[in-house]
């Protein structure tokens, strides 16, 4: 279980970090132009980590099952060895199953307008500005995303099909499954887990006079 909170606390790490530079330089600094080379390294970081989270977090549920239903038999069914294999399992799938993204959105022309209505670099929004056939971007983009958060089937699905749904909402939306997992996160997995909280409050008596 610690390892694979160590692992979900780099990756909310890293997905902060690939977009909250380019939205605080949005509201603070108006700079509102990327590189398009920015732009899908960003569309990159920001599906593939999505995806490595989802897997973690899958993993930690394995982890709490073993737990609970063969408690003494947990040590040797998740051993050292299979949870790093898990663990390097899950990053590869993020990593790989992403991969399609930049590299055929690179591979498009574009003559239409190059402003995207977002604080980040999303899949859809940027192979829409595609003069060109994106059908495959768009069977492929749905294929990653089967089962996956239901904030990003919400904004898949509007930015496909064209949904009368508001800007500020769709942008909200976007911005909420960006910002709002890394913050809750280590509340949720981390303050909870009983042996981190002991460990914190003695941290705390120490500090105190």
């Amino acid at each position: 279980m610690y390892y694979f909170l160590c692992v979900l606390a780099v990756t909310d790490l890293v997905l902060s970090t690939a977009t909250l530079p380019t939205i605080l330089n949005n509201f603070w600094f108006n700079s509102r132009e990327i590189k398009f080379s920015a732009c899908l390294t960003q569309l990159y970081f920001i599906h593939s980590i999505a995806l490595i989270e989802s897997g973690i977090l899958v993993a930690m549920a394995l982890d709490r099952y073993v737990a609970i239903c063969h408690p003494l038999r947990h040590s040797t069914v998740l051993n050292n060895l299979l949870v790093a294999k898990i663990g390097l399992a899950m990053m590869l799938r993020g990593a790989i199953l992403v991969l399609p993204y930049p590299v055929l959105a690179s591979q498009w022309p574009y003559c239409r307008t190059n402003v995207i209505p977002y604080t980040h670099c999303e899949h859809m929004d940027v192979v829409n500005l595609a003069c060109a056939d994106i059908r495959v971007s768009r069977y492929y983009g749905l294929f990653v995303l089967f089962s996956f958060y239901t904030p990003t089937i919400f904004g898949s699905l509007t930015t496909r099909f064209g949904l009368n749904i508001p800007q500020h909402i769709y942008i909200l939306i976007s911005n909420i499954y960006l910002l709002v997992p890394p913050m809750i996160n280590p509340i949720i997995y981390g303050v909870r887990t009983e042996q981190i909280r002991n460990r914190l409050l003695q941290l705390l008596t120490l500090k105190l006079p």
